[in-house]
């Protein structure tokens, strides 16, 4: 199934299938994308399709196309941005939602006015 014609690990541009004697259907392809280094905020993936076979001409419908692809930020409790979670990093996080006062647990994880995912002491 990889056919005759496939494309090399690491292109960079439109990737390319050809079979001498075509797969039987449906056909699945499986990719990694990688974005450049530098690149910012969500992009959009394209896929179309070229069938030729005995002659005829067909385009199949890729779907879905777009495909967003969002943007990955690091939690807000890796503090390092290392997309992992530390003994340490863990620690503040339980240690922010277990502050009490008296009885009641004021201590709370949720969204920072207008910004990411952040810690903040206290309710409310």
């Amino acid at each position: 199934m990889l056919g005759d014609v496939r494309p090399v690990v690491g292109t960079v541009s439109a990737l390319e299938w050809a079979w001498s004697v075509p797969p039987v259907g449906p056909v699945t392809f499986t990719y990694t994308v990688s974005v450049p280094a530098g690149t910012a905020g969500d992009q959009f993936l394209a896929a179309s399709g070229i069938v030729r076979f005995e002659g005829a001409l067909s385009q199949p419908i890729a779907t879905p196309s777009p495909l967003l692809v969002p943007q990955i930020t690091t939690h807000s409790a890796d503090t390092n941005s290392d997309f992992r979670i530390s003994l340490v990093e863990l620690t503040r996080v339980i240690e922010l939602y277990n502050v009490r006062s008296g009885t009641l647990r004021t201590g709370a994880y949720r969204l920072l006015g207008g910004r990411r995912m952040g810690l903040r002491r206290g309710p409310g």
